[in-house]
């Protein structure tokens, strides 16, 4: 599914925007990179995008996210 937007939530329809800040998200925590990195402002939607692809990087462990489109993929497990 890489190349198509997403936020993690098959039932919604992400700007360019918000798709970027989800896999930014993802980015950051392949690269190890602590959540409290997030470089968006506190409160708004990217924030929480970017937070939410953070997160989805440890939820895959075990279980392959079909829903999820960024380049990096999510934490196997290994």
């Amino acid at each position: 599914m890489a190349g198509k937007r997403c936020d993690g939530d098959p039932n919604s329809t992400p700007t360019c925007r918000e798709s970027k800040a989800y896999c930014e998200g993802r980015h950051a925590a392949t690269d190890g990179a602590l959540k409290a990195t997030n470089p968006h402002p506190a409160g708004t939607t990217d924030a929480g995008l970017w937070d939410d692809g953070w997160d989805s990087y440890a939820a895959g462990a075990g279980t392959p996210l079909d829903l999820d489109c960024c380049a990096e993929p999510a934490y196997s497990g290994a």
